[in-house]
């Protein structure tokens, strides 16, 4: 056993690398037959790390659906004493195509650019103030930082990328 996971964490993977290779089946004989041609290059994948108290996290990110014309675009947060910041990976896509909206607890993405569609609803580690979000887009990388949430500012805003 792993130090800080369970038995079911693995038992997790496991289903989730069963469903992965059933979709690998289904895409490879709709190809065969014919009736299948992909949209883009699939992109599926998982990630694997701990949550605040310790437990397993297993999150998917890409093309996490073929009827969907969407990916969820691979991110992670960081948290340090004052601050909150979610780097993003968005490549292929223009800062002028990137939307953002940000409340105290939630990012929200959208994107597009070159045959791709980026949307994400980003639950954020820690609450946050939202008037003070600044975002940086460059070489296909978002980083979106926040101060922690004091005791004002409800509700979402827009956010200007510099």
């Amino acid at each position: 056993m792993v130090p800080g996971f369970s038995d079911d964490v693995f038992d997790d993977i496991d289903e989730l690398m069963d469903q992965i290779e059933e979709e690998i089946e289904d895409i490879l004989s709709n190809i065969k037959k014919g009736n299948f041609v992909p949209r883009n290059p699939l992109v599926i994948g998982f990630t694997l790390g701990l949550d605040d108290e310790g437990s397993p996290v297993i999150r998917t990110f890409g093309d996490t659906s073929l009827e969907k014309s969407e990916r969820e675009p691979l991110y992670e947060q960081r948290v340090t004493e004052d601050s909150l910041s979610v780097i993003v990976e968005l490549p292929g896509v223009n800062k002028e195509d990137i939307k953002l909206d940000a409340g105290e607890d939630t990012l929200a993405l959208a994107a597009t650019g070159e045959g791709r569609v980026y949307k994400a609803d980003i639950a954020l580690k820690e609450e946050v103030d939202p008037e003070t979000a600044k975002a940086t887009y460059r070489n296909g990388i978002l980083e979106v930082r926040f101060r922690l949430k004091g005791k004002t500012n409800k509700g979402y805003r827009p956010i200007n990328i510099e």
